[in-house]
């Protein structure tokens, strides 16, 4: 344990649904050890180790089968099975398991699935579906796989609407309302992958114009009345951030880019969250993809703007961070380093990895300073 401390969890004091998901990765890791390439996992297999009562773990072990592709032959009627009891951890674990089964494969029947438990899909959107808004993310982030770079124009419209659905800025709705807004960022991205060349064609003007105030929020009247009143710009920046990002993936296309760049003054700092920054910094550099160098020169260059507004940059030697362009600082080193390790993941690169762990070392001893030590 970090800091030689032992912690010991009292079971007496944790509930049933505290232990939900790491019964599902178990359940799911197991599922992993079986061979994509089994012949004996069939249908009537996998209805037989059905357990009589829908639970975490069995929820988990059809994800893992789906991510392995044997959900790709599953029975409607298993399917359904499943589905019907609307038991929340299967829901998503059988969704998201088919799309992974089915991967940009365009599928009527999973789509009709995902219609279900999708309102975005449905001739009349008000209908009351009753069906739990985790769940309705898990099939947005299904229907974003089973279209994976088709580049269907019609599903990635209706995605994007879902960014900012009105019923879902409500405060009402503020349990997994983020999670919902990012899934449709990401259906839209998985959909229109890369899709985006050199230059603008009046649909996509239309398509950087709607993330474009999806990230930074109406600055005009006629851009408020686009929108919802309860529009909420920390619910739908993220996935309109990431949706922007996959939507001009590798494209390197500067002035795309600056719709996520960073602010350069403090008033506009003051106006950005600094989760939000991370998630800025991830997109720019996936846009300008040949610009990432392996260097700490680099890293050093992407939060160039906050050196200029304070005397304290991250160091080794550095104590405990307060202020807001510290914080900011951080959150844009991790999101410079997160997209460096994305573009030489699997090399094993000897340029990329000592960049990495030097930050790595810096956050983490600076996370252990501002922390009280345990007697």
């Amino acid at each position: 344990m970090p800091m030689g401390i032992k912690m010991e969890l009292e079971s007496a004091k944790l509930t049933p649904e505290s232990k939900w998901w790491s019964d599902f990765h178990n359940g799911c890791a197991a599922a992993l050890r079986i061979s994509p390439s089994s012949k004996s996992v069939q249908s009537s297999w996998i209805q037989f180790v059905k357990p009589t009562e829908l639970n975490p773990e069995h929820a988990g072990f059809l994800f893992g089968l789906g991510l392995n592709g044997h959900l790709k032959t599953v029975d409607t009627w298993d399917t359904y099975s499943y589905l019907s009891p609307k038991h929340e951890q299967t829901s998503i674990a059988v969704l998201l398991g088919l799309a992974a089964s089915n991967v940009g494969a365009s599928s009527d029947y999973v789509t009709r699935l995902i219609a279900v438990h999708t309102p975005a899909l449905l001739p009349v959107r008000t209908v009351d579906i009753n069906v739990p808004l985790l769940v309705q993310a898990a099939g947005l982030t299904a229907l974003g796989m089973v279209y994976l770079g088709t580049g269907n124009r019609k599903m990635a419209d209706d995605m994007l609407a879902e960014i900012a659905r009105d019923d879902i800025m409500l405060p009402s709705q503020a349990e997994n309302r983020e999670a919902y807004t990012v899934s449709a960022g990401f259906a839209f991205g998985m959909i229109m992958v890369g899709g985006a060349g050199s230059t603008t064609s009046p649909a996509d003007a239309r398509w950087l114009a709607r993330l474009k105030l999806l990230i930074h929020g109406p600055r005009s009247d006629s851009e408020r009345a686009e929108l919802s009143r309860n529009f909420d710009l920390n619910i739908t920046a993220p996935g309109a951030s990431m949706a922007l990002a996959m939507l001009y993936l590798k494209s390197n296309r500067a002035d795309v880019a600056d719709i996520v760049s960073i602010p350069t003054t403090r008033d506009a700092l003051n106006s950005v969250s600094p989760n939000l920054l991370l998630l800025r910094t991830i997109a720019k550099c996936l846009i300008m993809w040949d610009s990432i160098k392996p260097s700490l020169e680099w890293v050093n260059a992407q939060y160039a703007a906050m050196k200029q507004m304070s005397t304290s940059v991250p160091s080794s030697e550095d104590g405990t961070t307060t202020n807001l362009v510290d914080v900011a600082t951080y959150n844009i080193i991790a999101g410079a380093c997160f997209a460096m390790a994305l573009k030489y993941a699997g090399t094993a690169s000897m340029e990329a990895w000592p960049v990495v762990i030097n930050y790595y070392d810096i956050l983490v001893r600076n996370a252990y300073a501002a922390g009280t030590p345990h007697e």
